[in-house]
């Protein structure tokens, strides 16, 4: 099922997939939508179109209708009639779409063939052909095609600003308010208003980051741009961005860190986000961070969490050492007897590598005391090793339990 959710009033429109559909389909067709109907900018789900991995990205969730259905809050509205889930299902596989049903809306903003905001945002394309800017809005408007037309025309823009407010405003603004315009947007490079009217309402920001001219096309602007930001609380905490269709992993100082963070971007998509002023940067990043989704982690499924995992399947393996003396000399542990076990580093790097867990030594070595585990030196035979003690795993001491076959006789 794809659905989107306008911001303001909280309700959503949804349309059920007969066969799944891939996700990128799915919002790309959800976003031009929302654009066309006037709700640009507002949440679309599913969130990502991608995962960075199997196991560390896991997605968003989905707050499904009709959970605790005889007193749902949630659920679906039909010519002003609530439906039950029993009503709602049988709709819902009425009204369900294919994926050549969904690809076949074709939404153009741009359907008159008008070359005036060509390759630009879909917003002001969109507004050209309904009419323009309309009455309020005619500054923020003019403003947003100054900086249009300072990145299409970057030697005479000036000289086109009054040809388009005659175009896009009634009536147009005056000279004296077209100059004030021109003189702000002259001083640097700024970006597009997105957030605010009359733009805000038609932004289809995926298609304006592919623009030439689009938000990721001046100067003024961050892009590539970090979308659909997702951080994980736990021990590290981990970030997960979308950058220009690419699912990246990264920590809280490659996120804060404009070096670190354009270093991260550039090795793995291949482009170098420009710089920004350290305050520009600190705002960009704020207003992110605010936004992000944040999904507890279980231990488990943390990097910490898989460690102690294969720790303990390190220290229970079936190949252990039963003197001092095979200890020094193997890569296996040593159970003692007493409640402790004995082992070498070398030998557990080499199970952890064998197990696809690759990580700084030091961060591993950080983990084993926080497991509780001390380091040791072992003098046997006139050899000093470096070993470890930890104590004995609970599961290797207790015995299975009794197997239950029932009463009955064979």
């Amino acid at each position: 099922m794809l659905q989107g959710q306008a911001q303001d009033s909280g309700s959503s429109l949804c349309a059920p997939l007969r066969n799944p559909v891939g996700a990128a389909v799915v919002v790309d067709a959800l976003s031009a939508w929302a654009a066309e109907l006037g709700h640009g900018g507002c949440e679309i789900f599913p969130k990502q179109t991608m995962r960075y991995d199997q196991d560390k990205d896991i997605g968003n969730w989905l707050n499904m209708p009709y959970y605790f259905a005889d007193k749902t809050t949630r659920y679906g509205i039909k010519d002003g009639n609530v439906l039950d889930l029993r009503q709602f299902v049988q709709h819902a596989e009425e009204m369900s779409i294919t994926e050549d049903d969904l690809t076949d809306i074709q939404i153009e903003p741009n359907g008159d063939d008008s070359d005036m905001f060509a390759d630009g945002p879909p917003c002001l394309r969109h507004l050209e052909k309904h009419g323009g800017f309309p009455d309020g809005t005619r500054n923020d408007g003019m403003y947003n095609v100054a900086v249009y037309l300072k990145m299409r025309f970057p030697d005479d823009w000036q000289d086109k600003l009054q040809e388009y407010n005659v175009a896009t405003c009634d009536p147009p603004l005056t000279l004296s308010e077209i100059n004030t315009i021109q003189k702000s947007v002259a001083k640097k490079d700024y970006g597009y208003r997105c957030r605010k009217p009359p733009i805000a309402a038609h932004c289809n920001r995926r298609i304006c980051l592919t623009c030439e001219h689009g938000v990721g096309g001046g100067e003024g602007n961050v892009g590539p741009e970090i979308s659909n930001l997702v951080k994980y609380e736990g021990n590290p905490v981990y970030w997960f961005a979308t950058i220009a269709d690419k699912r990246m992993m990264l920590t809280t100082e490659e996120l804060t860190n404009q070096l670190k963070f354009r270093t991260k971007v550039l090795s793995t998509i291949n482009r170098l986000p420009p710089k920004q002023l350290g305050p520009r940067w600190d705002r960009y990043i704020d207003e992110l961070c605010r936004n992000a989704q944040v999904i507890e982690v279980a231990d488990e499924m943390l990097d910490v969490g898989r460690f102690r995992s294969m720790l303990d399947m390190y220290l229970l393996g079936q190949a252990r050492t039963t003197t001092k003396e095979q200890l020094v000399e193997s890569m296996s542990p040593h159970i003692t007897g007493d409640g402790e076990v004995w082992f070498r580093a070398e030998g557990l790097l080499k199970h952890l590598d064998r197990q696809g867990f690759r990580h700084d030594p030091t961060k591993i070595f950080t983990w084993l005391r926080d497991c509780g585990a001390t380091d040791h030196q072992l003098h046997v035979k006139g050899v000093n090793k470096r070993i470890w003690k930890i104590k004995e795993p609970a599961s290797s001491k207790e015995p299975d339990p009794p197997i239950n076959f029932g009463r009955d006789e064979f």
